[in-house]
C-alpha cells in the first residue's frame, strides 16, 4: 500500500512539473497574424498567415476571426466596402496587435504624399501622410525616401539644412515628389588664420548650428563683395570683415589682419610682425660724433621653456649725425644707401630666418637702401611709419627684400642688458672707439 500511494505521489509531481514548463514555454511565445495585401476591391480575396515570434506557420491550426466572427478558412472575400478587424488565436495565444483589411469598390490608381508642415529648422522633425486616390491612408504600409535615405516610419529627423526631395512608393504606385525645406537656427563663418602676410591666402568655413559644415551651400562676403568658393588673397594691406549668408541667415562677421611686415629671401615669405630701431650708443668719427642705429624687425616667440625666441631678426645698422650737445638723434624719414659716403649712411646689415645667419662673417655688401616715408615724431621711445622698405644685396647677388609699417618703439642695445623692450632713451650714450658689429 505504501508503494502505491508514493507511486501516486510520484506520478502529481511529474504531472504538475510538466505543466509548469508548458506554462514557462508559453509565455515567451506570441502569435501574429498578416494578409497577403491589405487593401483589395470588394469581391477580391485575402488571404491570411498566422505565425509565432519562433518562427512557426501554425495558420491551418489557428482560428481567424474578421470582426469577431470566425473565418472556416484563411480567406476572406468581402462583399462590400469598409475596413475590418483582424485577430487570432492558436491553442492558448491570441493576437494582441492592431491589425486592419480595407476593401474599397475599386483600388488605388496613385498615391500622393503630404506633410503639415514644408519647412522646419534644425532639430524639429516631419511627418509623412500617404494616402490613396480612393482616400485610404497607406503611410504605415508605404515606404518613403528622403533624398536618398529610406525612413524607417513616417518620421524624418533632418541633420543639415537644405532643401530635400521626399517620396512614397506602396503596391507598384509611386507618388510625386515634394520639397520640403531644412532651416538652420544660426549660421557662423570662421578663419583658418586671423593674422596673415600680404601674398598669403586665408580659407573660410562656414557652420550651421555651430558644428554643421554648409560651406559649398553658402555666400561668402569680404566687405560687400562676394567672393568665389572659401578662399580669399587680399591684395592689399589692412583689416578685412568677412560674413556669411544662408538663404535669409547672415552670420556675425569675423576679421582678418593683412600685414606686409616681412621680407623675401629665395622666394620663401618670413615674418617680422614688430618693427623697433635699436641704439647701439654714439661713437666718435671720422667727422664728428655719430649715433649707431639698427632697423631692426623681427619675429618674436616663446621657446617653451621660459626663454624668447627670434627666428626671424633683421638688422640695417644707420650712423647718423649726433650734434655735440643736444638730445639724442633718433631715425627719421628719408632714404638711406649703402654705400653711402657722408652722414647719414647703412654701413652693415645682418639677417636671420628661421634662425639661420644669411650674412657669414666673411662676406660684405654690394647694396643696401632703407627707405622711410610717414614716420611721425617720435614720442617717448615710440612711433608709427607709413611704410619702411629695404633691399639688401650681396655680393654674390642673393637679395632681401622686405617692408613694415604700423608701429615702431626704440629699445637701448648699447649696454650689456640688450633686452627688446621699449627703452626711453634722450641723451646720447657717448662711447670710447669705432662701432663694430662683427
Amino acid at each position: 500500500m505504501r508503494i502505491f500511494y508514493f507511486f501516486i505521489l510520484l506520478v502529481g509531481i511529474l504531472s504538475w512539473s510538466s505543466c509548469e514548463n508548458d506554462d514557462d514555454s508559453a509565455d515567451n511565445v506570441s502569435l501574429t497574424v498578416s494578409a497577403d495585401t491589405t487593401m483589395v476591391q470588394v469581391g477580391e480575396t485575402i488571404t491570411f498567415s498566422v505565425t509565432t515570434n519562433k518562427g512557426d506557420d501554425v495558420t491551418s491550426s489557428s482560428t481567424i476571426t474578421i470582426n469577431n466572427t470566425v473565418l472556416e478558412e484563411n480567406t476572406f472575400t468581402p462583399a462590400q466596402t469598409g475596413t475590418y478587424r483582424v485577430r487570432a488565436s492558436f491553442e492558448n495565444l491570441i493576437t494582441t496587435s492592431h491589425y486592419e483589411v480595407v476593401a474599397v469598390d475599386r483600388k488605388a490608381s496613385s498615391i500622393e504624399i503630404s506633410s503639415e508642415q514644408t519647412t522646419l529648422s534644425l532639430g524639429e522633425v516631419f511627418s509623412f501622410l500617404v494616402t490613396t486616390d480612393t482616400g485610404v491612408d497607406v503611410t504605415y504600409e508605404s515606404v518613403i525616401t528622403v533624398g536618398e535615405d529610406t525612413l524607417e516610419r513616417e518620421r524624418f529627423l533632418p541633420e543639415r539644412p537644405g532643401i530635400f526631395s521626399a517620396m512614397a512608393t506602396y503596391a507598384g504606385l509611386e507618388s510625386a515628389p515634394i520639397e520640403i525645406e531644412v532651416l538652420p537656427n544660426s549660421i557662423s563663418v570662421e578663419a583658418d588664420k586671423s593674422d596673415i602676410l600680404l601674398g598669403e591666402s586665408v580659407t573660410f568655413t562656414v557652420f550651421a548650428d555651430a558644428d554643421i559644415d554648409i560651406t559649398s551651400e553658402a555666400t561668402i562676403l569680404v566687405g560687400e563683395e562676394e567672393i568665389e568658393g572659401n578662399s580669399f588673397t587680399p591684395g592689399e594691406t589692412g583689416t578685412y570683415t568677412i560674413t556669411a549668408t544662408y538663404g535669409e541667415f547672415t552670420s556675425d562677421p569675423v576679421e582678418i589682419n593683412v600685414s606686409d611686415n616681412f621680407f623675401v629671401l629665395n622666394d620663401t615669405t618670413y615674418e617680422t610682425p614688430t618693427g623697433t630701431f635699436a641704439y647701439f650708443g654714439t661713437f666718435q668719427g671720422e667727422n664728428g660724433l655719430e649715433s649707431i642705429w639698427a632697423f631692426n624687425p623681427f619675429l618674436e616667440i616663446d621657446n617653451g621653456d621660459g626663454t624668447t625666441g627670434y627666428p626671424n631678426d633683421l638688422y640695417i645698422y644707420i650712423a647718423l649725425e649726433q650734434p655735440e650737445t643736444g638730445d639724442l638723434v633718433f631715425p627719421s624719414n628719408g632714404t638711406y644707401t649703402y654705400p653711402g659716403g657722408t652722414l647719414p649712411e647703412i654701413f652693415d646689415a645682418q639677417v636671420y630666418y628661421d634662425n639661420n645667419p644669411w650674412v657669414g662673417a666673411d662676406e660684405s655688401f654690394e647694396n643696401i637702401t632703407l627707405d622711410i616715408t610717414g614716420m611721425e615724431t617720435w614720442n617717448n621711445a615710440e612711433t608709427t611709419v607709413e611704410r619702411i622698405e629695404y633691399t639688401i644685396t650681396k655680393e654674390d647677388g642673393s637679395t632681401v627684400t622686405g617692408q613694415y609699417s604700423g608701429p615702431l618703439f626704440a629699445w637701448d642695445a648699447s649696454g650689456s642688458r640688450r633686452k627688446k623692450e621699449k627703452t626711453a632713451i634722450n641723451i646720447p650714450f657717448i662711447q670710447q672707439g669705432t662701432f663694430s658689429k662683427r
